[in-house]
């Protein structure tokens, strides 16, 4: 499903098409009812925080509440650690 231009967020993410692919059909099943929880592991510096973007404005540009938990990088991180930085409304919603 093609995607309109979305102003300061790029239409294309290079070798993301997959994956842009993944959080779209999770976002489609999400308004129609039916969520999930998304999580995005992986090394520092290969786009995680890139990746959601442009879904998660589509979502909020379609009434949904976006919350996005980010986990640090402890020795020892607390229990439940990305769970406890929950935050909305996202910098998208108007």
């Amino acid at each position: 499903m093609p995607s309109p231009s979305l102003p300061g967020i790029p239409s294309t993410l290079v070798g993301r098409d997959r994956e842009l692919g993944v959080l779209r059909e999770h976002l489609a099943a999400t308004l129609a009812g039916r969520g999930s929880l998304v999580l995005i592991d992986g090394e520092a510096g290969i786009g995680k925080t890139a990746l959601p973007e442009a879904p998660c404005r589509e979502a909020t540009e379609q009434g949904a509440l976006v919350l996005i938990g980010r986990r640090y990088d402890l020795s020892e991180p607390p229990p439940y650690g990305p769970g406890l930085d929950l935050s909305g409304p996202t910098p998208w919603a108007h």
